[in-house]
């Protein structure tokens, strides 16, 4: 049994990249051989390069051969062995990312359907030996980047449905990618226009999205998430309100004050000692 491994540098940074490459390696599994059940605590492609093998998800078992693999998702129950007369070879990446949850959609994969063709044999044969090609440079992260997407593009194309346009542009796919700009952006100064630009909607569109699944606009989601965020940093006794003010993206105290209270109902400097907390997911 032939096991190689790459852990890739800078993986602690994924949550502030689309996705990014955590490690990788290949492996010749001996007739047999198998791992699980059990979990893993990020998201891992396996691709099978030659022989057959089983992968045991959360509803069903799959027997896959070349061009075909199967996903590993983060804390879900699974398990897989090679098979006994013609075991498989395989190569794996595991990644994280602000974008996985969208590319696997589009991909058409998921935990209740977590096996996938892959068509390209060039990835096929050398994706491995890619990645690791890659980690020699001087541009590493630029071109481990680039090869992720390119297997997720080849992802896309082998999927059975092509209606990748649909499954883009739904309403919680919007959704998502706006909250996820706002949670990287609220302490600073934000326009709706930047926050629908990003996602590629008219501004009024976008509010109305977000009218209709949370009962609030665009601006009042905005301004509730400032809110949460302020009531966790006000608990921090060591930062003065200013600080705080700044912080969740009021430049200006007295503004910040007056939101607030009109918010939870009381100033900021009150609320410090009170446990009542306003949640919106």
């Amino acid at each position: 049994m032939n096991t190689i491994t790459i852990h890739c540098a800078g993986a602690t940074h994924q949550h502030q990249l689309a996705i990014q490459l955590l490690f990788h390696g290949r492996e010749d599994c001996e007739p047999g051989h198998f791992w699980g059940p059990g979990l893993r605590d990020s998201y891992i492609l396996h691709i099978v390069q030659r022989g057959r093998g089983m992968f045991h998800g959360k509803d069903q078992s799959y027997t896959l051969s070349r061009g075909q693999g199967f996903l590993v998702m983060p804390d879900r129950i699974v398990h897989y062995e090679a098979d006994q007369e013609d075991p498989w070879s395989y190569c794996w990446i595991g990644f994280q990312g602000l974008q996985v949850k969208t590319m696997l959609q589009a991909a058409h994969i998921s935990e209740h359907k977590p096996v996938f063709n892959f068509h390209n044999e060039e990835l096929i044969d050398h994706l491995h030996q890619n990645l690791v090609d890659a980690s020699k440079l001087k541009g590493y992260d630029l071109m481990l980047q680039s090869i992720m997407y390119r297997v997720f593009s080849e992802l896309v194309e082998s999927s059975d449905n092509h209606n990748n346009q649909v499954i883009q542009s739904t309403t919680e796919h919007y959704i998502e990618q706006a909250k996820e700009w706002i949670n990287h952006n609220y302490s600073q100064k934000i326009m709706l226009s930047q926050v629908a630009q990003h996602v590629g909607l008219n501004s009024s569109y976008l509010s109305r999205l977000f009218k209709a699944r949370y009962g609030l606009s665009l601006q009042e989601y905005i301004m509730t998430y400032r809110m949460n965020r302020a009531i966790e940093l006000l608990n921090n006794t060591q930062l003065t309100i200013s600080e705080v003010s700044r912080s969740v993206g009021y430049p200006d105290p007295f503004v910040f004050s007056k939101i607030f209270k009109k918010t939870t109902g009381k100033a900021p400097s009150v609320f410090r000692i009170d446990t009542h907390h306003i949640e919106y997911e």
